[in-house]
């Protein structure tokens, strides 16, 4: 049971993700912007996944990797993508659109068309770093999605 919270977290923080980010002007990286993601085209397999949550000046972290998860991600030269989440026999795949621009990495999944999410990123190939938030998490499995920090470590396949 706590292995399927976990994946309804994952679900439950990117599904958080879109209806909290915004746009200044609601397009999508493809409407506006070439998708610049050349240099990230390639498969991805994350070392590190951490959400964090402050309860009440105490610093709550709930490590993916670390609880036997894995997440892989595959990008394509014209900014597509698709990121797997894998906790035991559980599989939560979602894919979408980006653009990078600098450090600001725009998402658009394909379940929410209409919403941009942001993050964070460095690129220091082989190694990517994402970080953002607020995302949700299930921190004590009690079945409902606490907001939280994400941070991600990516390396090429």
């Amino acid at each position: 049971m706590k292995t399927l919270l976990k994946i309804v977290g994952i679900y439950a923080f990117m599904a958080f993700a879109v209806s909290c980010s915004s746009s200044e002007d609601n397009t999508s990286p493809t409407e506006t912007q070439e998708p610049n993601t050349e240099e990230l085209a390639g498969n991805w397999t994350a070392e590190k996944a951490v959400f964090e949550i402050d309860f009440d000046g105490t610093i709550e972290v709930a490590d993916f990797i670390g609880e036997g998860g894995t997440i892989n991600l595959t990008i394509q030269d014209n900014g597509r993508f698709s990121i797997e989440f894998v906790l035991g026999e559980n599989t939560e795949t979602i894919s979408g659109q980006m653009m990078q621009n600098n450090n600001l990495l725009s998402i658009v999944f394909d379940y929410a068309p209409n919403e941009t999410s942001y993050f964070e990123i460095s690129n220091m190939d082989p190694t990517v770093l994402i970080d953002g938030g607020p995302l949700e998490y299930d921190f004590d499995n009690d079945g409902t999605s606490e907001p939280a920090v994400v941070s991600f470590r990516f390396v090429r396949n």
